[in-house]
């Protein structure tokens, strides 16, 4: 990397998470909180996941790209994603 790509890293890191959902209430809640709380929804891609839930039917899943401000760490934004209701699992990829 060169010194500039260093510096937007740490300025305005990007991290891409995988996240399987109940339904689209669930991205609509998420979406809503990640924008007030100042991460900013680059990419999204949504379909359904191969895994069948509790409910009988296949979960929903999604491919964001978000970038983080100073203040957000990927753990702590990772742990208040899988808190969130109807979240089945997130990691980052």
């Amino acid at each position: 990397f060169s010194k500039l790509e260093y510096w937007m890293r740490d300025h305005a890191p990007e991290v891409t998470l995988y996240i399987e959902y109940k339904g689209r209430s669930t991205m609509e809640l998420l979406t809503k909180n990640l924008q007030e709380m100042a991460v900013k929804l680059k990419r999204i891609e949504i379909s359904r996941s191969g895994e069948t839930g509790e409910n009988g039917k296949r979960n929903l899943c999604a491919v964001l790209t978000l970038q983080l401000n100073r203040d957000h760490d990927t753990e702590r934004l990772l742990e208040y994603i899988s808190m969130t209701d109807g979240v089945v699992e997130v990691e980052e990829l």
